[in-house]
């Protein structure tokens, strides 16, 4: 029998694994929903004021357009960037490719002065997209090194329970 101080710790243990997990699935099921964000804005709306911030449709026309092509690309880099932290397998890095080339992608966005969509120039998008992927391998590294630590938590803890 274990006693209640195991019993606490144990079940302390697999919360914070368990609420990451349900904001990451609340997140992940709110998608659809941010992705069709944009159809909530008029399509006759050229700038827009938010928390005093005033952002301007520039060469997309309206306000629509830019949340289409703004929320498509967050969508997208949002769940790539949940899939490199969570995931433990070695080629996880591999997913840095698709998460570079969104970031890219979402700066030519946010730069409304420039005429075309997803060929913003890689040499002016550079000073973004490395600090963008260090914080992304420095959070998967701590992730990784939490979730180790709570699946060696549970595995002492088993041990401790054979033994009593």
């Amino acid at each position: 029998m274990l006693s209640t101080k195991t019993q606490h710790h144990r079940q302390t243990a697999k919360k914070p694994r368990f609420i990451i997990g349900v904001i990451i699935g609340i997140f992940l099921s709110v998608t659809p929903l941010i992705f069709y964000a944009y159809r909530l804005i008029p399509e006759t709306t050229e700038s827009i004021s938010f928390l005093g911030v005033t952002i301007k449709a520039g060469a997309y026309g309206n306000i629509n357009y830019y949340a289409y092509y703004f929320l498509t690309k967050m969508v997208f880099f949002s769940s790539f960037a949940i899939w490199f932290v969570t995931c433990r397998h070695w080629w996880r890095f591999a997913l840095l490719v698709p998460l570079a080339m969104l970031v890219f992608q979402i700066v030519g966005i946010v730069n409304t002065s420039i005429d075309y969509i997803d060929e913003f120039d890689f040499w002016y998008s550079l000073p973004i997209v490395i600090p963008v992927l260090v914080l992304l391998i420095f959070i998967s590294k701590k992730m990784n090194f939490y979730v180790q630590s709570l699946d060696l938590l549970d595995e002492i803890n088993q041990e401790i329970k054979k033994e009593s």
